[in-house]
């Protein structure tokens, strides 16, 4: 499972029928250990080793369209497309719901939906790093500090 990136603001799964080249987002993964996923972890990991300038986000959509674009698979769930080589079959995660920085902190996609977030994770950060992202996880409590942090007062 793989989650598309909110950056462009692609909001349904299920424009990822019209919209193949949408950039997939390697923030929340899950992989099942097959042949062909630990093939494509593989590669994608030389690449991103041999390529140390180039984003490991970049990378992984370039595998990913090895065969020019994801396909949506007919008469199956609209969540599943087959990309890759090999080929694999990856689920997209509704973006409302597995969202990163952008479509959390910046267009507030969850609220717009009326929905909670199963999952948020920190976007990259060219300057500010780790520090950054923990500093916003904190500012909206979403970070698992003690209570204590929060009540002390700063000022």
């Amino acid at each position: 499972l793989t989650k598309r990136s909110g950056s462009q603001e692609l909001e349904d799964v299920q424009q990822f029928r019209y919209q193949h080249a949408a950039p997939l987002n390697v923030g929340i993964m899950l992989t099942r250990p097959t042949h062909p996923n630990l093939a494509f972890i593989r590669e994608w990991l030389w690449r991103s080793e041999a390529q140390m300038g180039v984003s490991m986000q970049a990378i992984y959509d370039i595998l990913m369209r090895t065969n020019h674009t994801c396909t949506i698979n007919e008469g199956q769930l609209p969540e599943l497309a087959t990309c890759y080589s090999t080929p694999l079959t990856i689920g997209l995660l509704p973006i409302d719901r597995f969202l990163n920085g952008y479509t959390y902190f910046i267009t507030h996609l969850s609220e717009k939906r009326n929905v909670t977030p199963i999952a948020i994770h920190g976007t990259f950060q060219v300057h500010q790093g780790m520090v950054a992202k923990i500093h916003r996880f904190r500012e909206a409590r979403l970070f698992f500090d003690s209570d204590d942090y929060y009540s002390q007062d700063l000022h």
